[in-house]
């Protein structure tokens, strides 16, 4: 609303006859005028018996200038929120800003974007600001919501890839920690083995000369009977 009044306002604007600029009467006017008065964005030359006239202060002719700047940008996200919101009947700036929660000078911004883009339009009426789509901003919400879908189905593709190759790194990752468990599991068995076979050598050995030692002896004992 801010934006729109302050845009009504030139040299030649007076209190006395602003009503008729926007639309209202003058006691809706004055109220209007009185806030941007308190926000800094305007002020007034008081002179008696004269009309009084309004002057947009530098932070009024700043906030005209960043909207213009704002207003040669190519449409966005939130720029097409905004159209979203107009198609279902979200008709005035208090709707559209609640809905979308978002800062209200903000969405004055986009709002004024639209406007000066040809995509919305806009009727006074005793202070209230009806908002419009108009057609280029319809066919423009189309297509902003054309793209989006695409968008989404490309990162729902890209979401889609990443899982199968992060399930497939994961499967890689199992197979080569179950293979590497293989491994080590046959190398111990293969120890095992080894170390088995050396304990069955070493108690063959054993045998071997226990028995050799007890043929000695009975020789001993045999040929020392004789000699007796």
């Amino acid at each position: 609303m801010d934006l729109i009044v302050l845009t009504k306002i030139n040299q030649n604007t007076s209190v006395e006859k602003f009503g008729s600029e926007i639309n209202s009467s003058f006691f809706d006017a004055s109220n209007i005028l009185g806030s941007l008065k308190q926000k800094g964005l305007i002020d007034f030359t008081i002179i008696f018996s004269v009309q009084n006239k309004i002057i947009l202060t530098d932070i009024g002719k700043k906030l005209i200038e960043d909207a213009n700047k704002k207003a040669l940008e190519t449409l966005d996200s939130l720029d097409s929120e905004i159209l979203k919101q107009l198609s279902v009947s979200k008709r005035n700036f208090i709707d559209i800003s609640s809905t979308l929660n978002i800062r209200p000078l903000d969405i004055a911004m986009h709002l004024y974007k639209l406007l000066k883009q040809d995509n919305i339009s806009y009727t006074i009426q005793n202070a209230n600001i009806e908002l419009l789509l108009t057609e280029s901003g319809f066919i423009k919400l189309k297509q902003l919501l054309l793209q989006q879908n695409k968008q989404d189905a490309n990162d729902f593709i890209n979401q889609k890839e990443l899982g199968l190759k992060n399930n497939i790194d994961r499967n890689k990752q199992s197979q080569t920690s179950n293979n590497e468990k293989s491994n080590k599991d046959m190398n111990s068995s293969i120890s095992l083995q080894k170390e088995s076979g050396q304990n069955k050598l070493k108690r063959k050995k054993f045998f071997i000369i226990i028995l050799i030692a007890v043929i000695i002896l009975v020789f001993y004992l045999v040929l020392k009977t004789k000699i007796i």
